[in-house]
């Protein structure tokens, strides 16, 4: 049994490795469609902030943009460590408004906090004029075009 203590303590180790990292690469996508999502329901989402809020940390958001490619919604507060996606810089526009200088707010709002927040492969614009049209927040922004 003395023996068998050592091979014992390595085995809950390794199982206890495998469980957290189980946990660590366990992530959900949600996807934003606003052309067919729902808000009430699973995934896809008609909006960012419903998608949001139903996700946990590490969660994928996905943005599709509709058929236009163009998501409009201002004011989206992200309390989550989440990667927010796009389709594509190119092909997928997040608004705070159709018109430009017509928003009341800006596109997103990142909350303080020890958060881990991606935002990737999309163009920010038509946030509200004046300091941080896109975002409110001191983040660093990756693979994302603003044309403001």
């Amino acid at each position: 049994m003395k023996n068998l203590r050592p091979i014992l303590k390595l085995s809950s180790l390794a199982i206890a490795m495998l469980l957290c990292m189980a946990s660590l690469t366990a992530q959900t996508t949600h996807i934003v469609d606003d052309d067919i999502g729902v808000d009430n329901g699973p995934s896809p989402f008609a909006t960012i902030t419903a998608a949001i809020a139903a996700a946990t940390d590490g969660d994928i958001i996905d943005i599709t943009g509709g058929a236009d490619n163009i998501h409009t919604e201002q004011g989206i507060t992200v309390d989550k460590s989440l990667t927010i996606r796009g389709q594509g810089q190119s092909t997928t526009i997040v608004q705070a408004h159709p018109t430009e200088g017509m928003a009341t707010d800006r596109v997103f709002s990142i909350n303080q906090g020890l958060l881990t927040v991606a935002f990737e492969d999309f163009t920010v614009r038509h946030g509200v004029s004046g300091s941080g049209e896109a975002f409110l927040s001191s983040l660093l922004v990756q693979l994302c075009h603003s044309p403001e």
